[in-house]
């Protein structure tokens, strides 16, 4: 039992290695999909804040219509319409710039998402190579003692055989 306690102090040590990189992974692998959420919601309300600015415009449109209207000016023709369409394009470029920004911040947030699956994959790897490392040290200091062992026990066998013989009484 005590020639295999050795290896069994490997075996929990690798192991032990092995399942802090399956954690660090895992957890990395969690954040990810996090980021990757960000990334969805950042577009979402892109588009929500596009959509409000839309009907923002066409409030504002209404309103505009409705004040020339009421003062006589003559609906649909010249300056009023030129008006009327130049700010439509205005919040349309806008909208669009809203879109953008969200559309850059969700790229951000998947990049960030990848950068870490990416370290929790090399964390993984790392662990892997760290326990078959301290395998190998192991399993080589183990012989190495044995060496050592085998080495003291062919000197102590030659001392034996070199020992002067015991006299009794002289």
């Amino acid at each position: 039992m005590t020639a295999a306690l050795p290896f069994i102090a490997m075996a929990v040590t690798a192991g032990g290695k092995i399942v802090e990189g399956i954690g660090a992974r895992d957890a990395a692998y969690a954040q990810g999909q996090a980021l990757d959420e960000n990334a969805r919601l950042s577009v979402l309300a892109g588009e929500q804040q596009g959509w409000q600015t839309r009907l923002q415009e066409r409030r504002q449109t209404g309103e505009m219509l409705s004040a020339q209207g009421g003062s006589g000016v003559q609906m649909g023709t010249g300056t009023a319409a030129d008006l009327i369409a130049e700010n439509s394009y205005q919040r349309e470029l806008e909208i669009l710039g809203i879109r953008q920004k969200a559309v850059r911040q969700a790229n951000n947030y998947t990049t960030q998402a990848n950068d870490t699956r990416a370290a929790g994959r090399a964390a993984l790897t790392g662990s892997i190579f760290s326990a078959v490392s301290g395998a190998l040290n192991s399993v080589s200091a183990m012989r190495e003692q044995r060496s050592v062992s085998a080495s003291n026990a062919s000197v102590r066998a030659a001392q034996a055989d070199r020992a002067p013989p015991m006299t009794i009484g002289g």
